[in-house]
């Protein structure tokens, strides 16, 4: 999953420990990436990114499955990982 962000945006900030959660707990099934929108405008740009926070969920091949933009919580995070068969475990 990549979590398009920025510091001064507050769902952004809410999205931090949850996303600092998923990254720390879940290593083995999922990757988090961070993406700063200004100072990584191009890849801002590439993915089409109009709002932040924005989280684009990937499966292990890099073919993009979901987009969701706006505060997200865990338990969505967790069921969007589910919905395209990620199993996760603790």
């Amino acid at each position: 999953m990549v979590d398009f962000s920025m510091e001064s945006c507050v769902p952004c900030k809410m999205m931090v420990p949850i996303l600092e959660d998923l990254e720390s707990n879940y290593t083995q099934d999922v990757k988090i990436i961070f993406v700063h929108v200004a100072k990584e405008q191009d890849k801002t740009r590439e993915f089409g990114i109009q709002m932040i926070p924005t989280q684009v969920f990937f499966d292990a091949t890099g073919k993009e499955l979901e987009r969701h933009s706006g505060f997200i919580s865990k338990e969505d995070i967790l069921a969007t990982f589910e919905k395209y068969g990620i199993v996760i475990t603790k």
